[in-house]
């Protein structure tokens, strides 16, 4: 991701969703991905995205 950006193929959002999308298909090939761990990584995202 950080070749991408320096190399300027993309933005640091994009940089973001490239990561997070290549963190789930790690987890998946090592067998680690489960729907209820999506769920509460997303949930924990949520409350520390709106945390003060």
């Amino acid at each position: 991701m950080i070749g991408g950006l320096y190399a300027k193929l993309f933005t640091p959002t994009e940089a973001a969703g490239m990561g997070a999308g290549l963190a789930i298909l790690i987890a998946t090939f090592h067998g680690r991905f489960t729907w209820k761990m999506l769920r509460t990584v997303i949930i924990d995202t949520a409350y520390t995205s709106v945390s003060l």
